[in-house]
């Protein structure tokens, strides 16, 4: 009876040290699952970051397109200036050639007017 007694002792401390090692096994397992998640969360960081600088590539090139964009409206206000500069000249002129053309009228209207005391 004693050596079954000694027998179910040793039995059940095996049993306990086989059990401290499963839990032990599963607290590593836990430790590499916890890891295997962390690695995901790294690779899914990496391709946030990798996103995040092509987002700030591409708005880059829409910051250049846009700065294109102001100089030739730049350009064209200027053009736009100058046309206007040559127009106000143009009707100017055309005052001036309309003054000349009421002198001319007026002389003509006053040779008319000698030519007939005649």
């Amino acid at each position: 009876k004693l050596l079954v007694s000694r027998q179910c002792f040793e039995v059940s401390s095996h049993f306990e040290q086989l059990l401290a090692h499963f839990r032990q096994l599963l607290a590593h397992f836990r430790q590499l699952l916890l890891l295997a998640h962390f690695r995901q969360l790294l690779a899914h960081f990496r391709q946030l970051l990798a996103h995040f600088g092509q987002l700030l590539a591409h708005f880059r090139q829409l910051l250049a397109h846009f700065r294109q964009l102001l100089a030739h409206i730049k350009q064209l206000l200027a053009h736009f200036r100058q046309l206007l500069a040559h127009f106000r000249q143009l009707v100017a002129h055309f005052g001036q050639l309309l003054a000349h053309f009421r002198q001319l009228l007026a002389h003509f209207g006053q040779l008319l007017t000698v030519g007939s005391s005649f």
